[in-house]
């Protein structure tokens, strides 16, 4: 899909010889696992919290009310990580991280966004959402990640660009914007200057949050469950997703100007094989797409608005350096012009019980986040 403009530019929706006709990106319901993480810290970016923000990673258990038993979250790896920064949970895909994240936010605020962007319409207000227990189709997934890349601006995915009957009279347009500056004629060819079109696309996310969540999910690719997408030799980010018992596995990742989305899984859910993940199953088939479709493009960088400012931290302990911070922690986080920094970089929770593996670079494959669905 083009990210800007909701323009699907290739889709495949099962294998071509199947005898029926089911669209698997645009029909099949699923779990996308912890794809669905991404809305939660968007939640939380949205609500005073910064990529630096600490989160307790530690054993909890949250009331569900009614009859329903305690929730208690647990990690992948089956450990806690002590004191996190929201960047490493969303880069290492940590469920209690998120979990307690979307608890101090508020589960309210996350369905909103997940509303918000149409992955799900009525999505239950539960923990578990954040780690992906509501479930959505493939092209809604892929569109809510493109208005993070775009800059924040609403878009649809369309199939169809235009439509002309045999005259060449153009019947339907996707783009309906008016240009008055673009028919030229050929005496004023030497004077004509580029026409201008107004962008009439609705500001969904804040541009400043949009830049902020698309450039943690580039820290997914370049040191998270993604890493391997570095092959591709290019900027991306992404995010990598995993149901129980490996039934679905996805993979969701873009550059600048380009969104992919990758759903593996049977039609009768049953298990891809023992501990397959997003990882290890969708990744690699959007990195043999990407490699093709970006082979003859530039690397760029994702575009920085003017409302976002850089600052040198501690990206382990959500500080700043000091001179004995190891050089491979040091890294310009993202901050909002309005954020109190000083506030953010002073925060109270000890550093001192942080886990050492938590800021380590650790992105085997087999250590993959996995969404854990209750």
């Amino acid at each position: 899909m083009d990210p800007h403009s909701g323009r699907v530019l290739a889709m495949m929706g099962g294998y071509v010889d199947l005898p029926n006709q089911f669209n698997r990106a645009v029909q099949a319901l699923r779990q996308p696992g912890s794809t669905m993480k991404t809305f939660g810290y968007i939640a939380a970016l949205e609500n005073s919290m910064t990529p630096a923000t600490l989160i307790m990673d530690e054993p909890i258990s949250l009331n569900q009310g009614g009859d329903l038993p305690p929730y208690n979250p647990t990690n992948y790896s089956g450990e806690f990580y002590g004191p996190t920064t929201l960047r490493q949970g969303l880069e290492k895909s940590q469920n209690v991280t998120t979990v307690r994240m979307a608890d101090d936010v508020g589960l309210d605020k996350v369905v909103e966004v997940v509303k918000r962007l149409g992955v799900n319409e009525n999505p239950q207000k539960i923990y578990s959402l954040v780690l992906g227990s509501t479930e959505t189709t493939l092209v809604k997934l892929v569109s809510a990640y493109a208005m993070m890349v775009n800059g924040g601006k609403k878009i649809s995915p369309a199939m169809i660009e235009k439509i002309q009957d045999r005259d060449g009279v153009t019947i339907f347009r996707r783009d309906d914007r008016q240009c008055q500056d673009c028919t030229i004629k050929d005496s004023k060819i030497d004077n004509a200057i580029v026409p201008y079109l107004n962008d009439n696309r609705q500001q969904i996310i804040d541009e400043s949050v949009a830049y902020q969540i698309t450039y943690m999910l580039q820290g997914v690719v370049e040191r998270g469950t993604a890493a391997r997408a570095k092959s591709i030799g290019k900027i991306i980010g992404g995010k990598t997703g995993t149901t129980n018992n490996s039934y679905d596995s996805w993979f969701v990742g873009f550059s600048p100007d380009l969104i992919a989305g990758v759903y593996v899984g049977f039609d009768n859910p049953k298990n891809l094989g023992n501990d397959e993940t997003g990882a290890s199953v969708a990744l690699p088939i959007f990195i043999d797409f990407m490699k093709e479709a970006l082979k003859d493009k530039p690397s760029t960088p994702f575009r920085v608005p003017n409302s976002i400012k850089f600052v040198k931290i501690d990206r382990a302990l959500g500080k700043y350096p000091t001179p004995l911070t190891p050089k491979e922690r040091i890294f310009f986080e993202s901050f909002k012009l309005n954020d109190d920094i000083d506030k953010v970089l002073s925060q109270t929770i000890s550093p001192s019980s942080l886990n050492e593996e938590n800021d380590s670079d650790n992105t085997d494959d087999s250590q993959e986040e996995t969404s854990v669905i209750y």
